[in-house]
């Protein structure tokens, strides 16, 4: 999760690494399963979504 001073920890993001699926194709890839996002971190979304394409990458 992004880390910000003083904002309750009540969002997260999980994904799924499908690898069966990549060993056929012959490469990786992810998929983002579930989000919730606490009312007292509005705008985590989008930075946790961020977050995790730059990991699958």
């Amino acid at each position: 999760m992004p880390a910000e001073a003083n904002l309750p920890v009540d969002s997260f993001l999980a994904i799924s690494d499908l690898r069966a699926h990549a060993a056929e194709l012959g490469t990786g890839f992810s998929r983002v399963v579930l989000t919730a996002v606490g009312p007292g971190n509005g705008g985590w979304h989008l930075k946790l979504v961020s977050e995790t394409v730059q990991r699958a990458r």
